[in-house]
């Protein structure tokens, strides 16, 4: 079992090697060529941690989408004082919380989360790109239109959870949303 739990690892991490040169890097906040030379500082990283086929359906328009695996690789040579939003779909979703917890972790100290995620985005009539349209292409993706209700779970880590109008703000001051 562990011979083949290895080899699944493995397997993954071969079959991304030869995936990701191929992958549409153009929209990304954080290019190789900026974390090549020095700690990259930027006004603002809106970071969408869904996966690619998501992120490609819809996303806030400005926004970079970040596998969860690649996280600090990604950041490894961004300035630790670079104020970075995760998101993701809806409040159902978790990975912002934890990707937003994971570079807390690593010594970010400006990190917060947009729990209500690209649902409450795309529900207010924000900036998106994409076509927001569910596979069949003939409707919206269902986890756009959903009701998108917060849990009020408690919060066990110290990740600070921002607001739509938060964000907004955040990134019009950055000039992301112009």
């Amino acid at each position: 079992m562990k011979f083949l739990s290895k080899f699944l690892k493995l397997s993954v991490i071969c079959v991304s090697l030869f995936i990701l040169p191929c992958c549409n890097c153009e929209k990304a906040q954080i290019s190789q060529q900026e974390t090549s030379e020095a700690p990259v500082k930027k006004k603002l990283v809106v970071v969408n941690v869904a996966d690619q086929d998501t992120y490609n359906e819809c996303h806030i328009k400005g926004s970079a989408q970040l596998d969860f695996d690649k996280v600090e690789n990604v950041f490894a040579d961004v300035d630790r004082d670079t104020p970075i939003v995760t998101y993701c779909a809806n409040y159902q979703c978790s990975a912002s919380g934890a990707v937003a917890q994971m570079l807390k972790d690593m010594g970010f100290t400006n990190v917060k989360a947009f729990e209500a995620g690209m649902a409450e985005w795309y529900q207010k009539g924000l900036p998106v790109e994409g076509n927001c349209m569910h596979q069949d292409k003939k409707s919206v993706s269902p986890y756009l239109i959903a009701e998108n209700v917060k849990h009020d779970d408690e919060q066990d880590n110290d990740i600070v959870i921002i607001s739509i109008d938060q964000l907004k703000s955040e990134m019009e001051q950055a000039g992301l949303l112009a």
